[in-house]
């Protein structure tokens, strides 16, 4: 969830000023919650919650968990952009891997629905997006990879598409909050009129 929606102090400032922040910013609360609970989960933490206009900011500081998620989870302190890729640790198991995916499709992905349904991720991540990719095929899924020019940028993106392809994400993967509330509303409405055609 880091990845997607967090940012860690730099190290400079870190030692600069004695805190190790960790901060992670999302509009929805239902996943900020989720984050809540994973942190308390695996660091025994309680982040200071704030709201800010339309968006929920949770934060603390903590040198083991600074070092934790920087070395071991390889996320990069200060600025990130450009910089991610698919760390190591979250290849060690089919169990981490689709907790791994779970996370960053919450907090940057994104449900589209018109006819059909499309589940896709977009960063300006040229490394981290191709991984996410493979990490998808693990579970038997069919990524379509695109990249595109904005503003001068290249940004990078991956979506699975059409019912069955997101109904097998959701039971392998799953997602959280209002992303996973819109996805299982549309198939189950697919669901009900093809029950009704048939």
């Amino acid at each position: 969830m880091l990845y997607g929606d967090g940012h860690i102090a730099s190290r400079d400032s870190a030692l600069r000023t004695g805190k190790w922040l960790v901060h992670f910013c999302e509009g929805d609360y239902g996943t900020v919650r989720e984050y809540l609970r994973l942190t308390g989960l695996v660091f025994n933490l309680r982040p200071s919650v704030r709201r800010r206009g339309n968006w929920w900011e949770a934060y603390y500081c903590s040198r083991v968990a600074y070092e934790y998620l920087t070395s071991v989870a390889e996320h990069p302190a200060g600025r990130k952009a450009g910089r991610l890729h698919v760390p190591a640790i979250s290849k060690e198991t089919p169990e981490v891997t689709a907790g791994f995916l779970r996370g960053i499709f919450s907090v940057e992905g994104s449900v589209k629905i018109s006819s059909n349904i499309r589940l896709a991720i977009e960063m300006l991540e040229p490394e981290l997006i191709p991984g996410i990719a493979s990490m998808l095929r693990s579970f038997d899924l069919r990524p379509h990879t695109y990249r595109y020019q904005k503003a001068g940028k290249v940004m990078y993106g991956t979506y699975v598409y059409g019912v069955e392809e997101v109904s097998s994400f959701l039971e392998r993967i799953g997602l959280f909050g209002k992303k996973e509330s819109k996805a299982r509303s549309f198939i189950s409405k697919m669901s009900a009129l093809a029950s009704a055609r048939s």
